[in-house]
């Protein structure tokens, strides 16, 4: 989720070269807004799905790092 929206998300049926379906907010939130985002996505969650994503997420679940060319 962390990088859908600090990237933005193309169909991959679609061609490479279309417009992102979800378009990158990167540069317009910060590491800890974007943070902020996907915490209130998983309050919409039901307690099953949060059990279920809590272990599978119990590395890192946010990059630290952002890839070259992202401030």
């Amino acid at each position: 989720m962390y990088e859908i929206i600090r990237d933005g998300f193309r169909d991959p049926l679609k061609p490479p070269d279309s417009p992102l379906t979800m378009p990158a907010f990167g540069d317009k939130l910060s590491n800890t807004e974007i943070r902020a985002v996907i915490t209130y996505f998983k309050s919409l969650w039901s307690k099953q799905s949060r059990q279920f994503q809590w272990q599978v997420t119990q590395q890192q679940p946010f990059p630290t790092v952002r890839p070259a060319g992202n401030p």
